[in-house]
């Protein structure tokens, strides 16, 4: 049972800074947020999108590139009444083939010697099935990538 209320987004995302903190202390990196307006609320199920937060700037740091400094850009707006989340690194990226079936389970692109299940992305694919939206992926390797995020205000389908 989803429970939709209305979510501060810039409390979200420090929030789920504030837990990243131990691994963003350990390298050199610039994070630049821009929520507009700064008060934005939207109405989600905050567990759920505290998730999706996790798994999109989570990749973003482990998925970093060795040669220079993280740089996390998290943007989020309202825009023809949808909300709209952006996550764009300069990581290692991955090819563009790989735009939409980056999302299914199990999927490792690249770099196995990096921990983890190859779900991550697939967990934000089906929350924000859930929550009435969708998520796009976009990759450039060695460049970085992106992941936008668009959920409908009518969380119901009515």
């Amino acid at each position: 049972q989803l429970e939709f209320t209305d979510i501060s987004i810039q409390e979200k995302v420090d929030f789920v800074l504030s837990e990243q903190a131990h691994d963003l202390a350990e390298i050199e990196h610039k994070i630049d947020i821009d929520i507009q307006p700064e008060s934005l609320t939207w109405q989600l199920d905050g567990v759920l999108f505290e998730q999706l937060l996790f798994n999109l700037i989570g990749n973003a740091i482990k998925y970093r590139s060795e040669h220079r400094a993280l740089s996390l850009g998290i943007t989020a707006c309202v825009e023809n009444n949808c909300f709209k989340l952006k996550i764009i690194d300069n990581g290692i990226g991955f090819d563009p083939r790989f735009n939409e079936n980056i999302f299914n389970a199990f999927t490792r692109l690249q770099d196995k010697s990096k921990s983890g299940s190859g779900i991550g992305l697939a967990i934000c694919y089906k929350i924000c099935e859930l929550m009435n939206g969708s998520i796009q992926a976009q990759g450039q390797p060695d460049v970085g990538a992106q992941f936008t995020v668009l959920l409908k205000e009518d969380k119901n389908g009515q």
